[in-house]
């Protein structure tokens, strides 16, 4: 995530600053999901049109901020 995350220009590669964060997954190359971080509210959804629920995936995403 440090790699890509500093990227992020409107907070100089900070996402702990961001309202949200988009995801989209694929799944198996048959489907796509998409997991949205709420980063201030500290919170993630996933949003599956196959009625999955997404838990491996939001569990990747779960970053503990420590400071």
């Amino acid at each position: 995530m440090e790699r890509w995350s500093k990227n992020v220009k409107s907070t100089n590669g900070n996402v702990f600053l961001l309202d949200k964060m988009v995801v989209p997954i694929n799944i198996s190359n048959s489907h796509w999901c998409c997991v949205v971080a709420y980063v201030q509210q500290k919170k993630i959804k996933c949003f599956d049109s196959m009625g999955g629920s997404g838990l491996k995936f939001m569990e990747i995403l779960k970053v503990r901020h420590v400071g």
